[in-house]
């Protein structure tokens, strides 16, 4: 709603129609940033996916995963997927620590580098190695034996898959091209902040930024 509104007293500012400006918008290629929450079968089971790879700390990633819950059942399982390149190092190791000691899910797949170091360190922290799957460089499975892999965990008749850390790996690649090509059901969930108790206060400063543009537009 913030970006639609800073683009509409841009419009006005600049003499554009407000039905050319919605239409422009609406027209505009989703930025990387944009949720876009999808829901198939695989296997027999229902599979919720949401690619967080947007998230760059722990608060964001709270509020995400906070954010996702009427998007899935209450009793799913819920898989993180831990995403590292070899170029983001400490990053891995951030998130791990953020995994084990933050986020409250049943199980986490690892994609791409660093998979001894980050399993090591959520290991060290408290989380369970068992729950803990390795299916990045260490394996470099194919797609099928990605889904099965992720499909085996889930308990009951759903589970949650969230991406996250970085977007760049070939089985993150490959999972998302999966999900690229479904025609089953998807849910843009473009307004995480929407669904929280708070307003962070770079929020604010930015909603200030908005009504201030839309008064001088007045």
């Amino acid at each position: 709603k913030e970006n639609i509104a800073i683009g509409l007293a841009v419009a006005e500012m600049l003499d554009i129609p407000r039905d050319v400006a919605m239409r422009g918008m609406q027209r505009a290629i989703p930025d990387i940033g944009v949720v876009f929450v999808q829901q198939t079968t695989v296997k027999d089971k229902e599979l919720v996916w949401a690619p967080l790879f947007a998230v760059n700390d722990r608060e964001s990633t709270l509020m995400g995963i906070n954010a996702l819950r009427p998007y899935h059942k209450p009793h799913a399982t819920r898989i993180g997927v831990l995403n590292n390149r070899y170029d983001r190092a400490v990053r891995a190791i951030q998130f791990a620590e953020i995994a084990a000691r933050d986020l409250k899910l049943d199980y986490f797949v690892t994609f791409g580098a660093y998979e001894d170091q980050v399993t090591d360190r959520m290991v060290e922290l408290g989380y369970p190695r068992d729950r803990i799957i390795n299916l990045g460089f260490s394996k470099n499975p194919s797609l099928e034996q990605i889904l099965d892999s992720i499909v085996a965990l889930i308990a009951g008749e759903q589970g949650l898959l969230i991406g996250m850390v970085n977007i760049h790996t070939p089985q993150a690649e490959l999972l998302m091209e999966f999900f690229h090509h479904l025609q089953g059901e998807t849910v843009v969930m473009n307004e995480l902040i929407a669904d929280l108790g708070y307003v962070p206060e770079a929020v604010q400063r930015r909603r200030f930024v908005i009504s201030h543009l839309l008064r001088q537009s007045g």
